[in-house]
């Protein structure tokens, strides 16, 4: 049983690399719709597989701690920035 988890981590580790690549490949071509849909359909295979990667490890304390301080820093640059243009200047920065 440990080898067929070993193997299906592997074609997870693959897919992830090969719809990253594919991701890229599909950022540099013109936006069209029909484009678009296959970067969502690209976008949710790559989430499929991180998420079965990161389900196949050990979650540890540190990991957690981590994800919740990258979370709330998140939280504090989009709670602080500006909720309208300053009109005194062309971009708001």
């Amino acid at each position: 049983m440990s080898t067929l988890f070993a193997f299906l981590h592997h074609v997870c580790a693959f897919t992830l690399v090969s719809a990253i690549a594919i991701e890229f490949a599909l950022i540099r071509q013109e936006l069209t719709l029909a484009s678009a849909r296959r970067l969502q359909v690209t976008d949710l295979v790559f989430g499929m597989a991180a998420g079965a990667l990161l389900l196949s490890e050990d979650v540890t304390m540190r990991m957690i701690w981590g994800g919740i301080a990258i979370l709330a820093g998140v939280a504090i640059i989009i709670l602080r920035r500006p909720a309208v243009i300053a009109p005194s200047t062309k971009t708001g920065i």
